[in-house]
C-alpha cells in the first residue's frame, strides 16, 4: 500500500491545486489588468488575427491611446490561451481564467516532479504545498494576468535544467523540457522569460565549473576571442536600435553571454547533458512562433515599442506609466522584502529554520522513503549531498536575481516579486524535510525565533490592514477597497498555529538535548543517572512534525479565506460585472447608446464588446461630447465611477427638472462602478410629460380645479 501511494503521489499536488484554485473562477474580472488582457484575447477570437494584438477602437480608446491601437506591451502567449478558451467555452470570466488556473496547477505539479528527483518525495510534497499555500501564488493562480503564464513554465524549466545538471539519474533529454518551458515563458513575458532563469542557472554553472582549463592558453585565447566577438556584436546591435542610450544594456548583455561561454567551456559532458546544439534551436523555434511573424509584419515599430519602450525604458525611467498612487516606498531596498513577507505568510515563519537545516544537516540522500520503503530518487549519499548543495546555490541565486532585478526597476508593482515565491517554497520544502528527518538543533531553534519575530511584524501589519493581501494583485494602491476586517481572524489563527509550531519545535530540541546529556552522563558512569522518561522517538523530530503540520494548517487557514472570501468580495467592488448585469436586464432599442464617463479602467471595453464611447471629464471637450450624445435620438446608458458628477453634468445640459425625472442609477450604491440611464428629452427640448406636484403644492392663481401643475424649467 505504501509503495502504491508513493508511485501515485505525483497526482496529489495537481489534484489538490485544482480543487483549491478552480471553484469560483467565474467572479467578475478585476479592473484594469484582467479586463484589459481579456479584451485583447477577445479581439483575437473576434478578429481572427493571432499575430497583431489590439486593444480598443476610436470610440472606446481613452485620450492617451495610440491611434493604431496596437497592443505591443506584452507577448502573445497569455492572450492566445485565453482566446482559445473563448473559442471553446465562449466569452466569460471563467473562460478567461481557466487557462491561468491550469498553468498554475501545472507549475505546482512540475515543481513536485523535478524536486522529487533531486531532493526526495517529502521535500517535493512540502515544497508543492508551500507554493500553493503562498497567498500571492494562489491569488495570481486564478487571475487572468500574464504572471502565471510567465512564472509557471519558467519554474518548471529551471528545475528541469537543475535536475539534468544535479541528478545523474535524470535523462539529458529533460533539457528539452527546459528549453520548451523557457521558450513559453519568453512568449508570455518577453526577455525576462529566459534572462531571469538564465541568470540563476548561470550562477550555478559558474560555481560548479572547474577552472583548471584556463591554464590551457589555446582554450583561453579562444574564450577571449569569443567574448570579444559577443561584446562587439551586442554593441553594434544596441547602437543601431537606440544609439548611445542602449550601450549600457548592450554591455550588460555581452557580459552575461561571456559568462555563459565561460561556464560552458569547462567540459564537454556538461554541454552534452544540456543538449545545447539541438536545445537552443528548440528554444528559438518556440519564440519564433510569434516573434517572427510580428516582426515581419510591423518591423522596427514593434521592436522599438515592445523591446525598447516596454522593457528598457520602463525599467529605467517608468516611461509610459502613470506611477501616481503606486505606493513606491521611494524605491527603497526594503520594498520587496515587505511584499515577500505578505506574499509568503505564514510560511515565512519556517524559512530561516529551513535554510539553517539545509546548511547544517548531514547528507540525507539514499535514506529510505517512509512512504515507499525504498530509496528516494536522490542517488547515493555523495550524489545527493552534491545535488542538494547545488540546489541550494540555485535557490539562493534565483531569489537574489528576482529581488535585485525588480528592486532596481523604476516600476514596482507588488506582484512583480512572484518569481521569488517558487524558490522560497523549495527552500522551505527541503528544509522542513531535513528537520523531519533528524529534528531541529540549536541553530534551527535560534532560526525559528528569528522566523517568529519576522512573522509577528508581518502579522501586525496585515492585521492593521488586511487589504494588504488583496493589494498584492491590484492596481493603484490608493484605490478604495471593501472592508474585509473579518480576515483578521484567519490571520490571527495562522499566526497562532505558527507560534505553536515554533514552540513545539524548540521544546522538542530542548528535550532532546536533555536526553542526550542524561545519556552521556550514564555512559560516563555517573552514579544514579538515567535517561528522563519520555517517548521512545527523538523529541526534536516530533517537534519538527508539529511545526510542519502547523505550517500546512496555517497556509490553508490564510489562503482559502483569501481565495474564496476576500477575492469574491473585492470582485463585487472593483469589477464592472454587476454594472453590466444591470445594463443587460434593461430592454434596449435601436439607437440606445453606452457611454463610459469618468471610468478609464478598461472593463467597460471588455464587458461592452468594445461598443462604448469613452468620455473623460478631464477632456476640455467632455461637455460638448456629452451634449452631442444627449442630443441624439434614443436613450443613453452610462457606466461610471462618479454618478453624482455625471448627474450634475447632465443637469447642466438638459436642465434640473428633466434630469430629476429621467436620470436614474440602476445599480446599488456603495460600489465603485455604477450603471446609470438617461431617457429624457434632448438638450433644449420641451418635455411634454407633466410631473406630479408634491402633495402640499398650492396651484397657481387661475389654474383649473383638479388640474395638474406642469413643472418646466427653461434651458
Amino acid at each position: 500500500m505504501r509503495g502504491l501511494a508513493a508511485r501515485h503521489a505525483g497526482w496529489l499536488p495537481a489534484i489538490g491545486a485544482a480543487a483549491i484554485l478552480l471553484p469560483g473562477i467565474g467572479q467578475g474580472l478585476w479592473d484594469p489588468w484582467e479586463t484589459h488582457y481579456a479584451e485583447v484575447a477577445r479581439r483575437i477570437a473576434a478578429d481572427g488575427d493571432w499575430v497583431t494584438l489590439r486593444w480598443g477602437s476610436p470610440d472606446s480608446a481613452p485620450a492617451e491611446a495610440r491611434h493604431d491601437f496596437h497592443f505591443f506591451s506584452k507577448p502573445a502567449l497569455t492572450f492566445w490561451l485565453v482566446a482559445a478558451s473563448f473559442h471553446v467555452f465562449g466569452v466569460s470570466e471563467a473562460a478567461a481564467r481557466l487557462p491561468i488556473v491550469l498553468l498554475a496547477v501545472a507549475g505546482i505539479a512540475g515543481v513536485f516532479f523535478y524536486l522529487r528527483r533531486i531532493a526526495g518525495l517529502g521535500a517535493a510534497l512540502l515544497a508543492a504545498a508551500a507554493m500553493l499555500g503562498a497567498p500571492l501564488y494562489a491569488m495570481l493562480g486564478r487571475h487572468a494576468m500574464t504572471d502565471i503564464p510567465f512564472v509557471a513554465p519558467m519554474t518548471v524549466g529551471t528545475l528541469a535544467f537543475a535536475a539534468v545538471l544535479l541528478d545523474p539519474r535524470t535523462s539529458p533529454n529533460h533539457s528539452y523540457v527546459g528549453y520548451l518551458c523557457l521558450g513559453a515563458a519568453t512568449l508570455a513575458k518577453g526577455l525576462l522569460g529566459f534572462l531571469l532563469p538564465g541568470a540563476s542557472l548561470l550562477v550555478l554553472l559558474l560555481i560548479m565549473t572547474d577552472y583548471s582549463f584556463l591554464r590551457d592558453r589555446r582554450r583561453l585565447r579562444r574564450l577571449a576571442i569569443g567574448c570579444g566577438v559577443v561584446a562587439g556584436a551586442a554593441l553594434a546591435i544596441g547602437w543601431s536600435l537606440d544609439g548611445r542610450a542602449a550601450v549600457p544594456w548592450a554591455l550588460g548583455a555581452s557580459a552575461a553571454i561571456s559568462a555563459c561561454l565561460l561556464a560552458l567551456a569547462a567540459g564537454a559532458e556538461r554541454r552534452r547533458r544540456l543538449r545545447l546544439p539541438t536545445g537552443v534551436p528548440v528554444f528559438l523555434a518556440v519564440c519564433a512562433v510569434w516573434y517572427a511573424p510580428v516582426i515581419a509584419t510591423h518591423g522596427m515599430t514593434f521592436v522599438r515599442e515592445f523591446l525598447l519602450r516596454h522593457h528598457f525604458e520602463r525599467a529605467a525611467t517608468g516611461a509610459g506609466l502613470d506611477l501616481s498612487g503606486l505606493d513606491l516606498h521611494d524605491g527603497t531596498a526594503g520594498y520587496y522584502i515587505q511584499q515577500i513577507g505578505y506574499a509568503f505568510f505564514p510560511w515565512i515563519v519556517a524559512l530561516p529554520a529551513a535554510l539553517a537545516a539545509w546548511l547544517s544537516a548531514p547528507a540525507v540522500g539514499g535514506r529510505r522513503s517512509a512512504a515507499s520503503g525504498r530509496p528516494d530518487e536522490c542517488g547515493d549519499d555523495a550524489a545527493s549531498s552534491g545535488a542538494l548543495s547545488g540546489l541550494f546555490v540555485l535557490v539562493v541565486a534565483w531569489v537574489a536575481v528576482a529581488y535585485v532585478l525588480f528592486t532596481v526597476s523604476q516600476v514596482k508593482f507588488h506582484h512583480y516579486i512572484l518569481p521569488a515565491i517558487p524558490p522560497l517554497a523549495i527552500a522551505v520544502g527541503v528544509g522542513l524535510d531535513r528537520l523531519l528527518d533528524r529534528g531541529a538543533g540549536r541553530a534551527e531553534a535560534a532560526a525559528l525565533l528569528l522566523g517568529a519575530a519576522l512573522a509577528f511584524l508581518i502579522w501586525r501589519e496585515l492585521s492593521d490592514d488586511p487589504n494588504r493581501l488583496i493589494r498584492l494583485i491590484t492596481y493603484r494602491y490608493t484605490r478604495p477597497l471593501p472592508e474585509i476586517g473579518w480576515l483578521r481572524v484567519p490571520l490571527a489563527v495562522a499566526f497562532g498555529l505558527a507560534l505553536a509550531g515554533v514552540a513545539a519545535a524548540i521544546a522538542g530540541t530542548a528535550w532532546a538535548a536533555r536526553r542526550r546529556a542524561a545519556t552521556d552522563a550514564t555512559d560516563d558512569g555517573a552514579p544514579g543517572a538515567s535517561p528522563p522518561p519520555g517517548p521512545p522517538r527523538n523529541p526534536s523530530r516530533l517537534g519538527a512534525v508539529v511545526l510542519t503540520g502547523a505550517m500546512l494548517a496555517g497556509g490553508a487557514v490564510v489562503t482559502l479565506p483569501v481565495l474564496h472570501g476576500a477575492m469574491p468580495e473585492t470582485a463585487r467592488w472593483i469589477s464592472q460585472k454587476d454594472a453590466f448585469a444591470a445594463f443587460d436586464v434593461e430592454p434596449r432599442a435601436e439607437g440606445d447608446r453606452l457611454v463610459s464617463w469618468a471610468n478609464n479602467w478598461r472593463g467597460e471595453v471588455f464587458y461592452s464588446g468594445d461598443d462604448v464611447l469613452v468620455i473623460e471629464p478631464r477632456d476640455r471637450r467632455a461637455e460638448a461630447k456629452l451634449r452631442a450624445v444627449l442630443g441624439a435620438p434614443g436613450r443613453v446608458f452610462f457606466v461610471t465611477t462618479d454618478p453624482r458628477g455625471l448627474r450634475s453634468a447632465v443637469e447642466r445640459i438638459v436642465g434640473r427638472s428633466a434630469a430629476r425625472g429621467h436620470f436614474r442609477v440602476l445599480t446599488p450604491e456603495g460600489r465603485t462602478f455604477s450603471m446609470c440611464l438617461y431617457d429624457g428629452p434632448a438638450p433644449g427640448a420641451y418635455d411634454p410629460r407633466p410631473a406630479a406636484p408634491p402633495a402640499d403644492a398650492v396651484p397657481p392663481p387661475g389654474a383649473p380645479a383638479g388640474g395638474q401643475v406642469v413643472l418646466f424649467e427653461p434651458h
